[in-house]
């Protein structure tokens, strides 16, 4: 669940295209983060020194554009997030598939439903207005 929550929050809500790539991302490096924040977890004082370079080289990311930035932000997250459940690196290929797990269900779930929702989307042509409509201007201007 918690790798569909933290993916569903990398929707872009763009294009087909756009969306697949970036729920992608997220789902497939949250898995690896995941793994790795398990197997690298250690005491304390360790774990504050791979915040902080996880957090400085997620900064760094902002050269690159603001997606890619949002990107780095949440994959940041997600690393801090797997560094703080104490559980080891017995953990890590567990936690890893299930955060993969949920990534890709909510993955199929957004492709799916943005099919749909394309399929069905009404069509909206622009009124248009002709030049022998009577308006208030021609009512006042003959009176």
């Amino acid at each position: 669940m918690f790798g569909a929550l933290l993916t569903a929050f990398g929707d872009p809500g763009t294009s087909s295209r756009m969306q697949a790539k970036t729920l992608l991302v997220i789902a497939v490096g949250g898995a690896l983060l995941t793994a790795l924040g398990r197997l690298i977890g250690g005491p304390w004082w360790l774990e504050g020194v791979e915040i902080f370079l996880a957090v400085f080289l997620s900064g760094m990311l902002a050269a690159y554009g603001k997606a890619i930035a949002g990107l780095g932000s949440l994959l940041t997250i997600i690393l801090v997030l797997s560094l703080s459940t104490q559980s080891g690196p017995a953990t890590a290929p567990s936690s890893a598939a299930g955060f993969l797990l949920g990534g890709v269900i909510l993955l199929l779930f957004a492709l799916l439903f943005a099919r749909f929702q394309a399929d069905h989307s009404p069509i909206r042509r622009p009124r248009r207005f002709w030049r022998s409509r009577i308006s208030w201007r021609h009512f006042w201007v003959r009176c």
